[in-house]
């Protein structure tokens, strides 16, 4: 996921993992326990994922950042939801935190985790990296965080950055394309190793479903719609019930690789440039990139990622046709486009029930969706409205709750 993140803009390329490595090299030279070495490197990895929109993340790049509450925020709510990241949470909402003078051990009345000072320097030390004569730079680096010493950063871990800064080999491997691995290659990971039963992987498959979806009012319930259409389609097809629900599975994660594009281009109200439906096209490709790797979800990932093929192979961005895509595959196609055009969008309101099922068989005709597939939801079309219906609302109650917690945490920061 954090590298999906860095996708957004070449401005911001390799930054989690640049982060993850300078905040596990400190780690381990303090000497931490494997647990909190397991949070700094997953949160480091992740510390950025609140911030929703291009300038956002690249207003987070200015090395002395002013007021980024949202984007920590959103982030601690949206990690707080799910239990197995709840101490990663406390550590991605305080990753901000200035030290000033031993003032900033304390944020709203609450302690800050030393795991959020640690990523809060390595975040400083990334943004201010540039790739040309690292070691050149190295000394410049060095003098900058100096200078902030207790004001931004917590002394005693700005002392250990700048014993670990006395190694050529540390700034060479910041700038090398395997730096996480190297780093990470004996690293227990215990947290996110252990392994999880079926509802466990359920769970977090809706996890990062609001860290797609909640990005945009307008797609705030979508990839929830897809993956329980596509579970109750793949029902209506006799397929049997584990795959049906590896089905939802793969509606949840179909839009993952929308993390990569900017929510400038998700919420623009007008047409696309050819340029930025060239940035929405990769998103697919992103999702399949992502998912293929994760041990036994390589089916889920082609079910997930295929949905904008096309039965005469003129799809993207893999071009397969009709005999090379599984019934999964088209089935996750029908419920993408059956829940878009049912939801309102940026720049149209949703569309009722007699022109879908036009705009439905107008595609079916256009070989862009699989006939069998259509002709099932369109008989089935009210059972299937009211299934959306009733998710979404479920999905647009949290997304609300979301807001509004997120509303009331931020303004905290002003009393």
């Amino acid at each position: 996921m954090s590298n999906v993140l860095d996708l957004v803009s070449t401005a911001i390329a390799d930054h989690h993992k640049r982060v993850a490595y300078i905040a596990l090299s400190l780690a381990e030279k303090m000497k931490l326990s494997d647990e909190k070495k397991d949070m700094v490197f997953i949160a480091a990895l992740l510390h950025d994922t609140g911030a929703i929109s291009l300038k956002e993340k690249l207003g987070a790049f200015i090395f002395e950042v002013e007021k980024p509450y949202r984007h920590v925020e959103a982030g601690y709510l949206l990690f707080k939801k799910f239990s197995a990241f709840d101490k990663i949470a406390e550590i991605i909402r305080c990753h901000h935190t200035y030290w000033e003078e031993g003032r900033g051990a304390e944020i709203l009345g609450e302690q800050v985790p030393l795991e959020s000072h640690l990523i809060h320097l390595a975040d400083r030390i990334s943004v201010i990296i540039d790739k040309n004569n690292i070691i050149k730079q190295s000394k410049i680096i060095c003098k900058k965080i100096e200078e902030n010493r207790n004001k931004m950063f917590k002394p005693d871990i700005l002392d250990v950055f700048l014993e670990v800064s006395q190694e050529e080999s540390f700034w060479l491997n910041l700038i090398s394309p395997e730096c996480i691995m190297l780093k990470t290659k004996n690293l227990n990971l215990r947290t996110v190793n252990k392994q999880i039963d079926f509802n466990e992987l359920l769970q977090l498959s809706r996890f990062f479903c609001k860290i797609i979806d909640f990005r945009s009012r307008f797609t705030a319930a979508h990839s929830y719609g897809v993956g329980i259409v596509a579970e109750k389609m793949a029902e209506l097809f006799g397929l049997a019930q584990k795959e049906c629900l590896n089905m939802r599975i793969a509606g949840y994660l179909h839009d993952l690789g929308k993390l990569a594009v900017p929510i400038e281009i998700i919420e623009k109200p007008g047409k696309l440039t050819t340029e930025e439906f060239d940035v929405i096209k990769t998103h697919p490709y992103h999702t399949y990139r992502l998912l293929k790797t994760v041990k036994n979800l390589e089916k889920i990932a082609q079910w997930a990622a295929f949905h904008h093929e096309r039965p005469d192979g003129s799809g993207y961005p893999f071009n397969i046709k009709a005999e090379n895509l599984s019934l999964n595959s088209k089935i996750i196609a029908v419920s993408d486009t059956f829940n878009a055009i049912t939801e309102d969008r940026p720049y149209r309101k949703s569309i009722a029930k007699e022109p879908a099922i036009r705009i439905l068989n107008d595609m079916v005709k256009n070989n862009i969706l699989d006939a069998n597939v259509v002709e099932v939801l369109e008989n089935n079309y009210d059972v299937f409205n009211a299934l959306r219906e009733s998710t979404q609302k479920s999905a647009y109650v949290e997304y609300s709750e979301f807001e509004t917690e997120l509303a009331n945490n931020i303004e905290k920061y002003s009393l």
